[in-house]
């Protein structure tokens, strides 16, 4: 014996889904044009050329001459490469020492020059530390007025 659905107590009861306004598909089409050429950029500036990179990566070419399809031995011979570890070990020490060191202290700088030093000393030191940044700038922009 079966029964409908709908009449069983206890059954979430069926709702009937309307077809979309007129004017929420339009909004809804508004949303896409003014989303496409955000999209198409994406897509050519980043997913083409990640794309050719794959395709290029499987192949053996020198640059100039005839490409041939090589399959992952590229990717084998990278990573069965003696010197792996000591190159990923290079380029997290260069993580290490052009962002987490200067950013660190870069933070206690401001920090004791915030919390620690009030008053003219504060002001003075704040001043010294922000020169070298604006000083090329204010350089660059006497420059192009004299063009």
């Amino acid at each position: 014996m079966t029964s409908d659905p709908s009449s069983v107590p206890g059954a979430p009861a069926q709702t009937l889904r309307r077809p979309p306004s007129r004017g929420r598909r339009k909004a809804t089409i508004t949303a896409w044009l003014f989303i496409a050429p955000a999209g198409i950029a994406y897509a050519a500036f980043v997913l083409v050329p990640l794309a050719m990179s794959v395709y290029y990566s499987l192949l053996r070419w020198d640059g100039i001459g005839e490409a041939r399809f090589h399959g992952l031995t590229n990717y084998i011979t990278v990573l069965t490469d003696s010197d792996l570890l000591q190159i990923i070990g290079n380029a997290f020490q260069l993580v290490l020492y052009f962002t987490l060191i200067p950013v660190l202290l870069g933070l206690a700088v401001a920090s004791a020059i915030r919390g620690h030093m009030a008053g003219r000393f504060g002001t003075a030191t704040r001043t010294i530390l922000f020169l070298p940044q604006v000083i090329p700038l204010v350089a660059a922009g006497i420059a192009w007025s004299w063009m």
